[in-house]
């Protein structure tokens, strides 16, 4: 929802004075929105049933779309749980895995939902964030192909007769979670969000993560690109990255948003961490006095707030809370 002009320049300003990133207007911001415009034409290539449980089975898929930052296609593959506990629609949990791909959390975290009235779907990526062969003018469509990618998969799923449409929230961990804000800022169709370890502010995440895989892209690239020092690297990401989270966080409501910091994180830096949470309004959160892994790792304890959390945001009544 967008907020008053008052509001929005006011949060615009308090972003723009921590990080000293580009201070854009309405209009601006609307413009920059189309970046994310899409072809929604998709071609399934693939869907068969993978593994069958009591209460769910779980399908493996490809989609195939047309790409607009390449003019080429693209596939995305992904993982989709659905409930067999009744015939009633249920609301669709979307996951990004990080930068690890998908791995046990991620199982879990689904397992968990479609066993409590979800069903939910993964959504992978088919390419290599770090690939020391990506120039750094590309970094930025690559956040935009993945955003495109979730708006391809709501097209697909939300015309499934299990789903309901108007209940469609998303969940994410470091890659996952910045992947998340990026589709939350920009695809109005999901409603609420929650995320660990993720932040915006994209050229400073990549100047100063240590990370082990962007460190290593980072000095790849500075070497290919003849980029002699870290400011200079951080400057020129300024220049290419017309998209960020935090240009797009002002237009939803910080009621939708949960987020978990690690104030002791230095793969996804805590104070971009919180950049992005003053961006979306200052929403609810929990501080961990941890790194980036065992904050991560807390997603075991917090899955049942989380659980409660999309249930409230989303509006789900207690018939479809069994």
């Amino acid at each position: 929802m967008t907020k008053s002009l008052s509001i929005f320049l006011c949060t615009i300003f308090i972003i723009s004075t921590s990080l000293a990133i580009e201070i854009l207007s309405e209009q601006e911001i609307s413009n920059r929105l189309k970046i994310f415009s899409y072809n929604p034409d998709y071609r399934l290539l693939e869907e068969k049933v993978i593994k069958k449980r009591l209460t769910y089975k779980i399908f493996s898929g490809i989609l195939e779309v047309f790409d607009t930052t390449t003019s080429s296609e693209m596939k995305i593959p992904y993982k989709y749980y659905q409930g067999l506990k009744n015939n009633q629609k249920r609301p669709l949990l979307i996951i990004n895995p990080s930068i690890a791909g998908e791995i046990f959390i991620e199982r879990d975290l689904a397992s968990f939902f479609v066993n409590h009235g979800f069903n939910v779907v993964i959504s992978h990526v088919t390419e290599n964030l770090v690939d020391e062969k990506r120039p750094l003018q590309d970094l930025p469509n690559f956040f935009v192909r993945m955003a495109n990618a979730t708006s391809h998969l709501i097209d697909h799923m939300e015309n499934r007769p299990e789903i309901d449409s108007g209940k469609i929230a998303i969940f994410g961990i470091s890659l996952g979670a910045v992947r998340a804000a990026f589709s939350f800022g920009t695809e109005d169709r999901i409603r609420a969000m929650y995320i660990i370890v993720g932040s915006g502010n994209m050229s400073q995440l990549f100047s100063s993560s240590d990370q082990s895989q962007i460190v290593a892209y980072r000095q790849k690239r500075m070497q290919i690109e003849n980029i002699p020092s870290t400011e200079q690297f951080s400057k020129l990401l300024d220049d290419y990255f017309k998209v960020d989270p935090l240009y797009f966080a002002p237009r939803r409501s910080s009621k939708d948003v949960f987020m978990i910091i690690g104030d002791l994180d230095k793969h996804v830096p805590a104070e971009l961490q919180y950049e992005l949470w003053r961006a979306f309004g200052r929403p609810g959160h929990f501080a961990i006095p941890a790194g980036h892994v065992g904050t991560a790792a807390t997603y075991a304890i917090y899955r049942y707030h989380m659980l409660a959390f999309f249930k409230n945001r989303l509006g789900i009544t207690p018939a479809e809370r069994k």
